[in-house]
This record gives C-alpha cells, sequence and structure tokens, in this order.
C-alpha cells in the first residue's frame, strides 16, 4: 500500500502561494479563522473583511519564497498543509490570517492574476493565452469547480471585448452552468456571469433574454448586497440602458432615478460616480427631446466632473460635448458655441494640435457654423480638420473618403460645384483602391 505523504513547506526555496487576510481587532480575527475552519471560504471572508488591497483578489498575494518573508510569517507557515490557517499575526498594530495554497492552485491564480493585468494592458492575445492555461489547470479541479467557472467567465470577457461574441457566448453559458452548481444560484459570481451573458444577448438584439438576464442579476445583488449597494446601482443602470435602447423611456426613467440616488448616498453628491448617473439620466431625456429635464442634470455633471478631476480632464470634455449638444439640438447656437470651442481647447492641450481628436472637434464647431449659414467661420475649420486627417491617415487612406464627401457636401451647399467635385473625384478615387 502506498501512503500520499501531505505536502508541508519544508524548503526555504519553495514557492509558496498565499492568500491573506488583515483586519483592525484582534477578535474580529479569531472569528474569521474560527469560521474558515469551520468550512466558510477564506477567500470570500477575505473579499468581505479584510483591509488590505488584496480583498479584491480574495486575498491573494502571489507566491514567495519562504525565507524572504517576514520570520514571524516564517515560523507560522513553515508546518502548514495547504488551505491551513495560521495563527493571529499582529502586523503594524493590525491582524493578519495567512493561509497557504497547494501548488496546482497557486499555479491557477498566478495564471489568473496575471492574465487580468494583461487583459487591463489591452494586450488581449496574452490573456487570453493565460486565461487558456488557467482553464486547462482549473479543469483539474473538476469539472464542476468553482475555479473552472472563473477562468471561463474571464476568458469570455477577453473575447467580449474583441467583439469575438461567437466565441464568448458558450463560454459564458458554461462559466453560468457550473458557477450555479458550484456556487448556487444566488451567489454574486453567478450575477456578473448573468450580467456578461446578457450583453451578448443586447449585442444581438435579443432584448427579451437580455432582459430577463440582467433583472436576474439584480435580483441576487438586491439579495446578497442590499438594496443600496452601488453594485445594484450598476445592475439599475444595466437594465435602465436596455430599456433605453429599445426606446422604452418609462420604464428606464424610475431606474436611473434609483440609481442616482444610490449613488448619492454611497458616494456623496460630489463624487464622479452621481455625474456618471447623472449623465445617463440627462442621456434619456435628451433623446426624449425633454430638454428643459436634461440640461441641469447635464450642468451638474459637468460642475462634479471638473472639481474632481480638474477643468482640462478628458472626461471634463465630454461632458461639455454633452451640454454643447443638446444647445445644438435646441437650435441654440450662442450657448454651443462657446462649449464646442472649449472642448477643442481641451483636446489641443492634451493631444495636441494635430490630433485626429483635434481634426472630429474642429468639424463639430464647423457643423455648427454651417447649419447656421455662416460659412466664412466653417470652411477654415472644415481645412484645417481635412489637412489634419491627410497628415495622420495620409493621403489615401479609406476613411478618408468620407471626410472628404463631408466637405464636398459643404461646397455643394454654397454652390461651389467645382470645389464639391474635385473633392468627390477625390474621395472616388480613394474608394476604388480599396
Amino acid at each position: 500500500m502506498f501512503f500520499i505523504m501531505p505536502f508541508v513547506v519544508s524548503s526555504p526555496a519553495q514557492d509558496l502561494g498565499l492568500r491573506m487576510i488583515v483586519v483592525k481587532t484582534e477578535g474580529q480575527a479569531r472569528d474569521l479563522r474560527a469560521r474558515i475552519q469551520n468550512g466558510e471560504s477564506f477567500e470570500d471572508l477575505a473579499r468581505k473583511y479584510s483591509t488590505d488591497t488584496s480583498a479584491s483578489a480574495g486575498g491573494y498575494l502571489g507566491t514567495f519564497v519562504l525565507s524572504d518573508l517576514r520570520k514571524d510569517f516564517q515560523d507560522s507557515l513553515s508546518r502548514l498543509h495547504p488551505a491551513d490557517v495560521t495563527p493571529i499575526l499582529p502586523l503594524n498594530g493590525d491582524y493578519v490570517l495567512l493561509q497557504l495554497l497547494n501548488e496546482g492552485e497557486a499555479r491557477w491564480l498566478e495564471q489568473m492574476a496575471t492574465g487580468r493585468r494583461a487583459f487591463q494592458q489591452r494586450q488581449y492575445g496574452e490573456a487570453e493565452h493565460l486565461f487558456q492555461a488557467a482553464i486547462e489547470q482549473a479543469e483539474r479541479f473538476g469539472p464542476k469547480d468553482a475555479r473552472l467557472g472563473a477562468s471561463l467567465n474571464a476568458l469570455g470577457v477577453v473575447y467580449f471585448d474583441e467583439k469575438n461574441y461567437a466565441a464568448a457566448e458558450p463560454l459564458f453559458k458554461r462559466a453560468l452552468s457550473i458557477r450555479e452548481e458550484s456556487l448556487g444560484p444566488e451567489h454574486p459570481d453567478v450575477g456578473a456571469t448573468l450580467n456578461n451573458l446578457a450583453e451578448i444577448y443586447w449585442s444581438q438584439k435579443n432584448y427579451a433574454a437580455a432582459g430577463l438576464l440582467f433583472t436576474r442579476a439584480l435580483e441576487i445583488a438586491e439579495k446578497t448586497l442590499g438594496a443600496e449597494h452601488p453594485n445594484v446601482g450598476d445592475g439599475l443602470n444595466n437594465l435602465a440602458a436596455l430599456y433605453r435602447d429599445q426606446g422604452n423611456y418609462v420604464a428606464a426613467e424610475p431606474l436611473y432615478k434609483r440609481s442616482l440616488a444610490i449613488a448619492e448616498k454611497a458616494f456623496g453628491p460630489e463624487h464622479p460616480n452621481v455625474g456618471a448617473a447623472l449623465v445617463n439620466l440627462a442621456g434619456l431625456y435628451h433623446d426624449e427631446r425633454n430638454y428643459v429635464a436634461a440640461e441641469p442634470s447635464y450642468k451638474r455633471a459637468l460642475a462634479i466632473y471638473e472639481k474632481a478631476l480638474g477643468p482640462e480632464h478628458p472626461s471634463v470634455r465630454e461632458r461639455i460635448i454633452d451640454l454643447a449638444e443638446l444647445y445644438q439640438d435646441q437650435g441654440n447656437s450662442a450657448a454651443a458655441e462657446p462649449l464646442y470651442r472649449r472642448a477643442l481647447e481641451i483636446l489641443e492641450k492634451n493631444e495636441g494640435v494635430n490630433s485626429p481628436n483635434v481634426a472630429g472637434s474642429l468639424v463639430d464647431l464647423a457643423v455648427l457654423y454651417q447649419n447656421d449659414g455662416k460659412y466664412s467661420l466653417a470652411e477654415p475649420l472644415y481645412k484645417r480638420a481635412l489637412a489634419i486627417y491627410e497628415k495622420t491617415l495620409g493621403p489615401e487612406h479609406p476613411d478618408l473618403a468620407g471626410i472628404l464627401a463631408n466637405v464636398a457636401a459643404f461646397y455643394e451647399e454654397q454652390g461651389d460645384h467645382a470645389a464639391a467635385e474635385s473633392l468627390h473625384q477625390r474621395a472616388a478615387a480613394i474608394r476604388a483602391k480599396h
């Protein structure tokens, strides 16, 4: 008969995978240690109670060589088995619990952590490779293991961000099935995958299926986190945006309003998250052409962003454009013009005078002047925008054809058919090559 000896840390050169919980009181540390020993998840408790920055990752710290750790940590870890938890360790006035991970789980966690970093840096190929490796590792834990569900969900998110919905959908479906079975139908991770799958259906214009999943995810968040948790606000926004996309403004408005109230209570009235909620509500009113209701929300959002981020932040420029477009849609060019000019100045300062985004901002202002019949003001803006696009894209880039056609239409409107024809011919020649 063969006996498999339990893993014990014995070599100081061995890499250890560790999770950590940090709390403020020894009593709380004792309570959490007892709960872990009674079968509760170290990872879940770390997410909920740990004050360390690793909390969002379930307390995962990474892999370490034992000899590189503090002496008291070394002593506590040196005879632990995988999944064991250290005694309570004091650290700078706080209290720490460490959990030792087995080699397979440490490898999986490292693959997941590295994959998330690659995804955040938009290194999609690297993220795909790492999450595929994490899936292979997680399959060793069992076909219904929660870690496999997490890996599938993560790879699905990469494909979704790449707009490869056909590849993402089966991953989300399989992740959902595993998470429901391993974690229970009302676990927050189930809600996260429901939201992801709902986004897929939304992209396919399958509004009914998306609505059902968004609603179920929202109900899970309300039940597990409480009705006023910020994540509930996110769920309300998802459902409201779906209704708004269908033109169901009556259903969307109370959801946006409730989301705004949650953000105000959770973050305070001047937080950028409140500004974002105001923009959503104002955008709804804008869509409805309820300009009187939209204006104060756009203005308040702009004031919040200016105070929180500074007057020249890119997000401030976006709020300026929101308000400019509102005024333009009302025919109030006098109010819109200084906003478009300010947006242009912010771009020029942040990105340089020859940025393609600057060209787009020049076109916005030129269109405003054109609509007012101020052709002498519009023309130099169109010419400068066209020169920027030609310089940055190249004289034969396919995107240039559309811009040339727009400027040609500007000349046609004035009766300058010769100038218009020249631009139309250039656009046609570019299209012929592509």
